[in-house]
């Protein structure tokens, strides 16, 4: 099932940096202009279930396994499509925003990619 699916609108100018760090954020494309440089923006969409443990993130067609989710992710992806995704493996979400997924080669993004969400 497909859970959330947007698709990449801008890519902030420090990015980069935070990917160095394992590290991803994401928002809607309405987002405040002070968020856009450390963020992707994207297309709004209606998350259709909670993402869980388990579940799949995939950055075009790269999956990764959500290894934790923070209590306040599925929530915030509700009402500003934000989270922050960090690629460590973590089976502990590190702050309550986060979801974090398998730690792996870290995913190129590029503009009209889509980012979705599968699980059950």
């Amino acid at each position: 099932m497909v859970k959330y699916e947007v698709m990449v609108k801008r890519i902030g100018e420090l990015v980069a940096e935070y990917l160095k760090q394992k590290v991803l954020i994401i928002f809607n494309e309405d987002c405040p202009m002070e968020l856009k440089e450390i963020s992707i923006t994207h297309t709004k969409a209606e998350l259709q279930k909670d993402v869980a443990v388990g579940d799949t993130v995939y950055f075009k067609d790269v999956p990764y396994k959500v290894t934790a989710v923070g209590e306040q992710a599925n929530g915030n992806i509700r009402k500003i499509g934000h989270c922050v995704f960090k690629f460590d493996g973590s089976s502990t979400p590190e702050l309550p925003g986060y979801i974090h997924l398998e730690d792996k080669l870290l995913p190129d993004v590029f503009l009209g990619d889509k980012i979705r969400i599968e699980g059950e």
